[in-house]
């Protein structure tokens, strides 16, 4: 049985050719690979078609839509239909990730674990 990745980010992408490399090499260099990167791209006109399918073939994790224009709005919400994280994350194509963002963001949300327990373990008492 496969397990669910810890995290879906999903990048709406439309004529972002210029900015996208970065943006996806920001999360592809992470020390933490427990993650999918989804890429929608929204009808661009540019050469970003070409940049997310060859991402495709440099890293398993990544996916991508090719669709007609619907806005980002809609974009996102195509991903999020495909998303198999148990968290999502959310980026433009401009946006780019420091190194250990993700293991810092697992970090709060441990702490944040342990700090609700105590509180469960009261109501269930």
């Amino acid at each position: 049985m496969r397990r669910k990745v810890m995290f879906s980010i999903i990048i709406p992408v439309y004529n972002c050719d210029k900015y996208l490399p970065r943006c996806i090499d920001s999360i592809l260099v992470q020390k933490y690979q427990d993650y999918e990167i989804i890429l929608i791209n929204d009808g661009s006109t540019d050469n970003s078609k070409t940049v997310c399918d060859e991402y495709i073939k440099k890293d398993k994790r990544v996916k991508v839509i090719h669709k007609n224009n619907e806005g980002v709005s809609k974009a996102r919400n195509d991903g999020l239909s495909v998303a198999k994280g148990k968290y999502i994350c959310f980026l433009d194509a401009d946006d780019y990730l420091s190194g250990n963002y993700f293991k810092e963001v697992e970090k709060i949300f441990l702490s944040l674990i342990h700090i609700s327990e105590p509180t469960r373990q009261a109501e269930i008492s």
